[in-house]
């Protein structure tokens, strides 16, 4: 999908028939939105990732998924801290063949389906690579708590919340969430949270 929208194979890994079933690996926040600095600007540039499929699709909303977002298809329903993560992982997350370089020769990415879906359908939400969200990254649960504080002493819960904005941190680091191939196993649940690296993907929504 990638290279069919953008032309580039950002991949450290270059065989040409791996293309049409691995993921890349190598996108930045920039590549998919023309800047990293949502949401202080929630421009989309025409000529990122998402700019070219809001041109090929006519879906102008068309987005990477905030946190929140993200962790709630993860999860597909489930409330509880682990989920099932599908064939070839052990029913807690454990040590698997999705992780630690897929404890494979190749010490690559995973086909993309590899592993079952989630309860809603979706596939790779944990593992293979980590996923782009929208938000700046901010540390800690106490600092976003403190974000959102007249919202959960309102009514005790924030709805969809977005981040802080970039200009309020110092980081200019954005949220990968579901763990990579290149991860140990404890990233493969719904909860980790990781900023920009190796194994970064993008998982998109309408």
């Amino acid at each position: 999908q990638w290279y069919q929208v953008m032309g580039t194979w950002p991949s450290r890994f270059t065989n040409e028939a791996c293309r049409a079933s691995r993921p890349v690996e190598s996108i930045t926040h920039t590549d998919l939105l023309g800047h990293e600095t949502w949401p202080d600007s929630q421009v989309i540039s025409d000529d990122s990732f998402i700019g070219r499929l809001r041109a090929r699709t006519g879906l102008k909303t068309f987005n990477l998924p905030t946190e929140a977002q993200w962790e709630y298809v993860c999860r597909a329903g489930a409330t509880r801290s682990s989920v099932t993560c599908g064939k070839r992982f052990s029913s807690n997350c454990g040590k698997t063949s999705g992780y630690n370089y897929n404890e494979d020769v190749s010490y690559a990415t995973a086909f993309v389906g590899t592993y079952d879906p989630n309860a809603w359908g979706f596939y790779d939400c944990l593992g293979n690579v980590r996923e782009w969200c929208l938000d700046a990254y901010l540390k800690g649960e106490t600092a976003m708590k403190n974000l959102y504080a007249d919202e959960i002493a309102a009514v005790g819960y924030v709805t969809d919340p977005i981040g802080p904005l970039n200009t309020a941190i110092t980081s200019k680091d954005h949220m990968a969430r579901g763990g990579a191939w290149d991860n140990s196993a404890s990233y493969a649940n719904p909860y980790a949270r990781d900023t920009n690296g190796h194994g970064t993907s993008s998982m998109t929504k309408g």
